[in-house]
């Protein structure tokens, strides 16, 4: 269970910032618009899928290497606790870091300079970190705002981190929650091709 209050804010600031370093690279995309990079690269027949992936698995590797670096000093707390199922973690880590990667690189195709995506970054991560319950637990606010917390990345991956923690809940009693982070991670993806497809051609 969750024995001390602790145990869920080592995981709630990973998710946070790992969700905050993604939503900041959009304004390295922006820049490479601005640049001429893409147009160049679509020039040199890269497809909008190609650049699509490369510029989603940029992202998403220091994320995740971000993602263990955190975990990994929080797991060196005395009494933290992830869980009996490093599969859900693992599992988890690479989706909700896929999905944040995802959303900005949708995010970046309608900021036009780097002011905006610094704003747009900035205000989206810290609008799904507190509506998500990453500043606090979705469990003392009121129904429909934990409603609305479930319904973002932040909000069902910290869900699944207190099912892990508290109720010993691995991948089979999670996989809702999981489920939604993939499907999530999917149209995010296309919509971003078809983004860029419309931007650069």
């Amino acid at each position: 269970g969750l024995a001390s209050g602790f145990q869920p804010t080592g995981p709630a600031y990973t998710l946070m910032f790992v969700m905050m370093f993604m939503l900041m690279s959009v304004r390295d995309i922006v820049l490479e618009r601005q640049a001429g990079t893409l147009t160049r690269l679509r020039l040199g027949a890269a497809s909008s899928a190609v650049l699509a992936t490369g510029l989603f698995l940029g992202p998403l590797l220091v994320g995740l290497a971000q993602a263990a670096i955190l975990l990994g000093f929080n797991a060196l707390l005395p009494g933290m606790d992830f869980g009996d199922s490093p599969a859900t973690l693992v599992l988890l880590m690479v989706l909700f870091t896929g999905v944040s990667s995802a959303l900005a690189l949708v995010a970046a195709t309608f900021c036009r300079t780097s002011g905006q995506a610094d704003g747009l970054g900035m205000s989206v991560s810290m609008l799904m970190a507190s509506l998500g319950g990453l500043w606090w637990p979705l469990e003392i606010v009121p129904g429909f705002m934990r409603q609305i917390g479930t319904m973002l990345p932040s909000g069902r991956g910290i869900v699944v981190f207190h099912n892990m923690i508290g109720r010993g809940w691995g991948l089979q009693e999670n996989a809702p929650h999981l489920i939604w982070l993939a499907g999530t991670l999917v149209v995010l993806l296309l919509v971003a091709r078809l983004r860029l497809r419309r931007l650069i051609d």
